[in-house]
């Protein structure tokens, strides 16, 4: 396993992690909820949208760790769906603290997108 990990660029194996741990906490939030059915009926498609996006994220962060071309495909795709949903984000809400997350939100977006998009270790056909 050391030599699975080491010959991952530090920047890859940071994308993955951060991925994973995005992808665990949406599940978190969205599978009880719909599981149980605790979440209020307006509520629902909010905790299926986080259960999805969560299960993208693990999806896309197994695929970045194994170094899979679809893990970079669907890891780039669920970034590039931040953006759009973050910028609505702060049309619901403009207060000081909502515009700084969500523009760091678009800000790590935008700087995943990039970094996979010219990433070395990208498996080629």
């Amino acid at each position: 396993m050391g030599t699975e990990t080491s010959s991952r660029p530090t920047c890859l194996f940071a994308v993955t992690v951060f991925t994973a741990f995005f992808g665990v906490i949406c599940l978190v939030y969205g599978l009880p909820s719909l599981i149980f059915g605790i979440a209020s009926a307006h509520m629902e498609a909010v905790h299926l949208g986080a259960s999805v996006v969560g299960l993208a994220a693990t999806a896309g962060a197994y695929g970045l760790w194994k170094v899979k071309g679809w893990g970079f495909n669907v890891t780039a795709l669920l970034y590039v769906s931040v953006i759009p949903v973050s910028m609505y984000g702060i049309y619901l809400d403009d207060s000081g603290t909502n515009l700084a997350l969500q523009l760091a939100s678009i800000a790590a977006a935008v700087s995943v997108v990039y970094y996979l998009s010219s990433c070395t270790a990208r498996p080629h056909k």
